[in-house]
């Protein structure tokens, strides 16, 4: 499993600073998992970002999991369900995601 860590809020500019980087790893060969530790603030444009790169991996039959998100970024990933779609086969992960470093399957 390859894990990004995400530098910066996932808002507009920040998600504008990192879509090449989503970009590739949309094209990864291997599952991957997106480190949240560093994120404060996500709106719209992080969650757009995150549903895109799982639907690319997912077309390839490839996992992607959610790690260390917390506070507003995990409050609005469960608005939307997106922390229990993250990771298929874990039912509900804790409060700071899923363990990157545990395969998910």
């Amino acid at each position: 499993m390859l894990t990004f860590t995400v530098d910066q809020d996932m808002d507009h500019a920040g998600m504008s600073a990192v879509r090449a980087s989503f970009d590739e790893l949309a094209r990864s060969p291997v599952d991957v998992c997106l480190d949240l530790s560093r994120v404060r603030f996500m709106d719209s444009a992080g969650l757009t970002g995150m549903i895109r790169l799982r639907s690319a991996l997912s077309k390839r039959s490839l996992e992607f999991a959610v790690a260390h998100a917390q506070g507003q970024p995990l409050r609005l990933m469960r608005g939307v369900s997106l922390d229990r779609a993250a990771a298929p086969g874990v039912a509900a992960p804790g409060p700071e995601g899923v363990d990157c470093r545990r395969p998910v399957r």
